[in-house]
């Protein structure tokens, strides 16, 4: 018994977030959008590594297996920049808004494969 409520409330969870990751993923890239060369971009920064964080660790759990796992790549440039281990240049820059717009491929190709 437990384990079939279990599973119903992981259902649950994994609709919830099938339903709200469009939203999520038009946030996130609100946010990249802002990020520019010379520019203070400690908060918008902040904001994408909490939300890639929330997607290499949840994305996974749901089905989002590919998403994932690219959102950890960028969590890890992300970490990097933060640091200061990683220069926050156009070329940095240019690689993080790319792996962030890709974010949404990954995600459709997940569930083109459930």
């Amino acid at each position: 018994m437990a384990q079939t409520s279990s599973a119903t409330g992981l259902s649950r969870l994994a609709e919830r977030f099938a339903a709200q990751l469009p939203e999520r993923l038009d946030a996130l890239e609100e946010v990249t959008r802002k990020i520019s060369v010379g520019s203070d971009n400690s908060k918008a920064i902040a904001s994408i590594e909490h939300i890639v964080h929330n997607f290499s660790g949840s994305a996974p759990v749901f089905g989002y297996t590919e998403l994932g796992a690219h959102a950890m790549q960028a969590e890890d440039l992300v970490i990097a920049m933060s640091k200061g281990e990683t220069p926050s240049d156009e070329n940095t820059l240019g690689q993080l808004k790319t792996m962030i717009f890709q974010l949404r491929e990954h995600a459709r190709n997940d569930e083109l494969n459930d």
